[in-house]
């Protein structure tokens, strides 16, 4: 889950976008990632629904697609520190796959901009300039319009 929301940063784009059928989901990421070799996930074989997924999805339709192309297209290397992480991130054999806590310790989060508690500390937020009523000054009586007559914001 981190690894999609780390690609969906990077390229504001959500790869897991589809309806509630899994089968549109498992399309957008065999699309990125390419489909899960046996030598990478040997258990994948034991998954109650591996016959379907065999039935359903064509390991040729996506023998050109992998992450390291998917990225390169995005201009992200593969020897980035972020690309490096990815990798780790979603790996699709969940048993390789790292942990949340393994993924803070990663290089990656060594460089700046270093996390911190505050997503926005050091960034300008810009509000536009607003008007606000004060109590000391006199309301308008005639404009019909305003909502002032009516309301104190």
């Amino acid at each position: 889950m981190l690894g999609s929301q780390l690609v969906q940063q990077s390229r504001q784009e959500d790869i897991k976008t589809s309806n509630p059928f899994h089968h549109d989901q498992l399309d957008r990421i065999f699309s990125v990632m390419g489909f899960p070799a046996d030598k990478d996930w040997e258990d994948i074989r034991k998954m109650p629904e591996y016959p379907t997924l065999q039935k359903d999805f064509r390991r040729t339709t996506y023998a050109n697609s992998s992450l390291i192309k998917y990225m390169e297209k995005h201009k992200v290397k593969p020897d980035s520190k972020v690309f490096l992480l990815l990798q780790k991130l979603l790996t699709m054999d969940p048993t390789k796959r790292i942990t949340s806590e393994q993924a803070l310790q990663d290089p990656y989060f060594q460089e700046d901009p270093l996390p911190t508690s505050d997503v926005f500390a050091g960034c300008q937020i810009p509000y536009p300039k607003r008007e606000f009523l004060n109590e000391d000054e006199p309301e308008e009586k005639g404009d019909k319009g305003s909502l002032g007559n009516h309301y104190k914001i």
